[in-house]
């Protein structure tokens, strides 16, 4: 059997298949043919079943509605404007084989001007070229909603569309919605390869393609000139192959204004590819990005592109979020959401490129090729959930940034951490005392604090949380350790090192000294204090018992006879050195007597009691208490001080500030008594010789 085709091209029945996309191709490259004429006899008419062109004239279409109806014509617009065409009413252009054909066409300096909607409607052709297309110096304005639809009624593979609205140069003003369906073998939806291009109200995009499946294209296609959408941007994909984003922005920019919805279901495919000289800026806030296929990329770097979006964007891709390939320069987004992906962060060997996050929530791995660079700056709360091993030049984390590293019983990462102000936290979400951040690199010390579950016992059962690094330094400040107990801890004495919290695989040369610090310069649990120590032999360092006592302090109160015994509440405050530290009270004071729960002091230390009574009963004053001298607090034992206040008649003198001293024993008191009885016998004596 032998098959001839419209082109020219004769085939048997095993060739047609290839004759078609030869013909498809062809019909490609075809350039429209202009017929040149005068406008119509007829410019009120209300159809026409030939195309209307103005041959370069001026030509005023003054019928509402008007409609165009045609089967097909090849190479020619179907409203073909050289000159001055305008169109007074609603506008209907069906092609219902449309072979390389246009829909609407201006070309040349031609100026075209539709005051109402405008629907193009293309369901099928072999080459399908476009429904709308500009090209030349000239203006096209539609002052109404724009529908252009091509290739609806049966997608397939032997059925292409260049594109569903093109423009090729001068400028494009779509003053209200810009809808457009094209479907079938399409190259693009939107396509902007030079010029200007306004779309005043809402573009929404329904983009579909088969046929071109495996070459480069887009939905939204910009390679030159200016797109600008001032209404909601709502850009839906489906694509056979990873060589098709959504949206492709390469030496031109796309200005998005507008709420931003962005999906994208091809396999393996980003749904915003942003190339050398592109820029994509998605202005509104709450934009949303899909890349639902399998692989699917969220947002996609090349070269220089830059790409820029309003605050609460969220990033929802079944691969990587953000995808690196020879990227340059910075990403900077605010409240971003990228919490799908199992890559948030993805960078290739060839690419120098940052990404600076305020604030979010990311939840992922990241990687980072053998000679590239990647940089992640996240501040002011943000949140990176690590799921998996991860690699990058640097993490920095500010201003109360958190690295969740408690996800995995241990997280293997490649690169440098700086903490300055940021939370590194292997409690978050796991509370057993055996996760292990691995940092195969410097961890640099600036502030910030590090987080860790730890059980507290003795140091040869004792377990904990452990950040491993290569090295540390120290940038300004330490990063305060907070340790968080394990309820089943048993804090006791520490033997050996004590119980490991960092571990510095460089030794001793490699940790810096005063990178870390327990908040208040120790830990009490129990009846253990424990302090921070770095390892003069191995750098790494290790929480170690002190020696503690418990200090409580008496009250007594001494009342006349014949006066109510005292009951009432005396405020008081205990300093100690060794280490300096405050603690404060009360003692309910009943029946003249109390006394202040135990206190946990150092060993050695001396303390001393600064108490404010309180207001003496009328006719009464407090007198100078009594105390005994001075001592120190043994170690880890208990001592207790006792002070005694007494109420004198109104006039006596009243003090308030004591100085703890170990209670007199009762081997003490027994010798203050017989010396009271020496001295009553001596003075008994000593009157019976004077009288005698």
């Amino acid at each position: 059997m032998v098959a001839r085709f419209r082109n020219g091209f004769t085939t048997s029945s095993g060739h047609r298949r290839h004759a078609l996309h030869v013909a498809c191709l062809a019909g490609l490259l075809a350039a429209p043919s202009v017929v040149f004429a005068v406008c119509p006899a007829n410019l009120g008419a209300s159809s026409y079943s030939t195309p209307i062109q103005d041959g370069g004239s001026t030509c005023v279409y003054t019928a509402d509605p008007v409609s165009v109806t045609v089967s097909g014509h090849s190479s020619t617009g179907l409203v073909n404007v050289t000159g001055n065409t305008t169109v007074n009413g609603v506008l209907t252009i069906t092609d219902t084989n449309g072979d390389n054909s246009r829909g609407i066409l201006v070309s040349g300096s031609g100026v075209a001007n539709f005051l109402k909607d405008v629907t193009v409607n293309k369901p099928s052709g072999l080459n399908n070229a476009t429904p709308i297309e500009k090209a030349g110096t000239g203006t096209l304005t539609f002052q109404g909603n724009v529908f252009a639809t091509s290739n609806t009624g049966a997608p397939s593979n032997l059925v292409n569309t260049r594109d569903g609205v093109r423009n090729n140069a001068g400028t494009s003003d779509y003053l209200n919605n810009l809808n457009i369906t094209s479907q079938g073998g399409t190259r693009s939806g939107l396509y902007v390869g030079a010029g200007t291009v306004n779309v005043g109200g809402n573009l929404t995009l329904d983009f579909q393609s088969t046929f071109y499946a495996t070459r480069s294209l887009a939905a939204l296609w910009s390679q030159g000139g200016t797109t600008t959408v001032t209404g909601t941007s709502t850009i839906t994909t489906v694509a056979a192959s990873a060589s098709m984003p959504a949206v492709m922005v390469q030496s031109s920019q796309v200005n998005l204004n507008g709420l931003t919805n962005i999906t994208s279901a091809g396999a393996g495919s980003a749904a915003v590819d942003v190339r050398t000289g592109g820029i994509a800026q998605f202005n509104a806030s709450g934009n949303s990005i899909i890349a639902s296929g399998a692989t699917g990329i969220g947002i996609q770097l090349r070269g220089n592109g830059a790409f820029s979006s309003g605050t609460g964007l969220t990033v929802d891709a079944q691969g990587t979020s953000f995808n690196y390939l020879g990227a340059t320069g910075t990403t900077t987004l605010t409240g971003v959401t990228a919490t799908t992906a199992p890559m948030v962060w993805n960078a290739d060997a060839t690419s120098v490129a940052t990404f600076t996050g305020t604030g979010g929530h990311f939840k992922g791995a990241s990687q980072l090729a053998s000679g590239g660079q990647l940089t992640v700056n996240l501040s002011s709360n943000a949140l990176w959930e690590a799921t998996a091993a991860s690699s990058m030049t640097l993490l920095d984390l500010q201003s109360g940034a958190t690295l969740d590293a408690s996800l995995l019983a241990s997280l293997p990462v490649t690169g440098n951490l700086t903490n300055a102000g940021g939370v590194v936290s292997l409690a978050r979400t796991d509370a057993t005392p055996t996760n292990l951040l691995d940092l195969a690199g410097t961890y640099t010390a600036n502030g910030g604090t590090l987080a860790l579950n730890t059980l507290l016992n003795d140091a040869s059962t004792s377990v904990s949380d452990v950040l491993r690094v290569s090295s540390t330094a120290l940038g300004g400040a330490p990063t305060i350790i907070t340790v968080v107990a394990d309820a089943d801890s048993t804090p006791a004495f520490t033997t050996g090192k004590g119980i490991l919290l960092v571990q510095v695989t460089g030794g001793a040369a490699s940790s810096a000294a005063g990178a870390f610090a327990l908040p208040g310069g120790y830990l009490d649990a129990g009846t253990t204090r424990y302090e921070l120590v770095r390892d003069a032999e191995d750098g790494n360092w290790y929480l170690r018992s002190v020696a503690a006592g418990q200090l409580t302090v008496s009250k007594q109160v001494n009342v006349p006879a014949g006066a109510a015994a005292f009951s009432g509440t005396i405020n008081f405050t205990v300093a100690c050195t060794n280490p300096t530290a405050n603690f404060s009270g009360n003692i309910p004071v009943s029946g003249n007597s109390g006394a202040a729960p135990a206190i946990l002091v150092a060993s050695g230390s001396t303390c001393t009691v600064s108490e404010q009574l309180p207001t003496a009963p009328a006719g009464y004053s407090w007198a100078e208490p009594v105390y005994t001298q001075a001592g120190v607090i043994p170690a880890d034992a208990a001592a207790t001080a006792s002070i005694v206040n007494t109420l004198v008649k109104s006039g006596g003198s009243g003090g308030n500030t004591d100085t703890i001293q170990p209670v007199p024993t009762l081997g003490q008191w027994g010798m203050i008594f017989l010396s009271t009885l020496m001295a009553l016998f001596g003075f008994g004596m000593s009157t019976r010789r004077r009288v005698g």
